[in-house]
């Protein structure tokens, strides 16, 4: 586990409890077992139409009031839709990133939560492919629903925090990868085990993602750190990694897999544009560059797990 918390910060959490939602996603997997790891007290809401993939305490949502949590981590969310063939639209990204955010500020009032840290995205910066290093201090675009209504959680968190005296952490995390990732890097890693051409031979722009165990890190971070109370920052690890170096990566991790296809960036770019897909063209062959300068130097947290250490095990 790549968490970088001294000893004496690890007892200061464990005299602390934290309120989870979203302990059944890919994040709050890795979040739970770290806490159990670690030996730190925690709880997480429970839906009756949740699968169990961990043996996590749970509480329900109307028994919250009958005890008290130090810090709600708010990680439940929708970040697209589960069925392939249907689009989500935005009252149901509304729903779950809007309204039930401020139903789950309800319930943190009511445990006499003392800090909310809310979980974001970079996407509410609206860049998916610039040269330019992507700050906390960038303007606020956000270009799809999903990042649409997660600016709109940011805002509603910090408003609602302010007016009820509690402290908010807003983070902002670049593209997730780990153990169980879901998403793109999913679909990549199953085309790339399949022998299938990818035409990304020349796919070599840098791309900043973060770990989910260097994410679980900085949320454990900001959970007591004093100098986190009412800050946004941006989560990402120190280097990037590009399209063709993640599909050599999965390929020399399945022995066999695809093989890249040099096809030149201006014909893919007009390809893609052509069957509607101009967004897939920046995911893929522009960089981006987010910088983590702030947390680091706030918190003094470092991403310890770099792109090869997992893509590469």
């Amino acid at each position: 586990m790549y968490l970088n918390i001294p000893k004496s910060e690890v007892q200061l959490l464990k005299t602390k409890t934290a309120l989870i939602t979203g302990s059944r996603g890919f994040v709050g997997n890795h979040l739970v077992k770290a806490l159990d790891d670690l030996g730190i007290n925690y709880k997480c809401i429970a839906h009756n139409n949740s699968s169990d993939k961990n043996s996590a305490p749970m509480i329900r949502s109307d028994t919250i009031n009958n005890e008290h949590f130090d810090c709600m981590i708010h990680l439940a969310g929708m970040a697209h839709n589960q069925s392939a063939n249907s689009q989500s639209s935005y009252a149901q990204f509304y729903e779950a990133n809007v309204a039930y955010t401020k139903e789950m500020f309800d319930k943190a009032l009511q445990a006499k939560v003392s800090r909310f840290i809310y979980i974001s995205t970079i996407g509410v910066y609206g860049v998916y492919g610039s040269p330019e290093v992507i700050s906390e201090g960038h303007d606020l675009n956000p270009v799809v629903d999903y990042a649409k209504t997660k600016l709109e959680g940011e805002e509603l968190i910090k408003q609602l925090c302010l007016d009820n005296n509690m402290e908010f952490v807003i983070l902002r995390p670049s593209l997730v990868y780990g153990e169980g990732a879901p998403g793109n890097l999913q679909r990549l890693q199953n085309i790339c085990r399949k022998r299938l051409p990818l035409p990304l031979g020349l796919a070599n722009e840098k791309r900043t993602m973060v770990s989910v165990n260097n994410l679980v890190s900085a949320i454990l971070k900001c959970s007591y750190h004093s100098a986190a109370k009412n800050k946004i920052y941006n989560v990402a690890d120190d280097s990037g990694v590009s399209a063709r170096e993640l599909c050599n990566y999965y390929r020399r991790g399945s022995g066999n897999g695809c093989f890249l296809i040099p096809i030149p960036k201006p014909f893919m770019k007009l390809l893609l544009a052509l069957v509607g897909k101009r967004m897939l063209y920046s995911q893929v062959f522009c960089p981006i560059n987010i910088s983590n300068k702030k947390i680091k130097d706030d918190l003094l947290w470092e991403p310890l797990e770099k792109p090869s250490d997992f893509f590469q095990c």
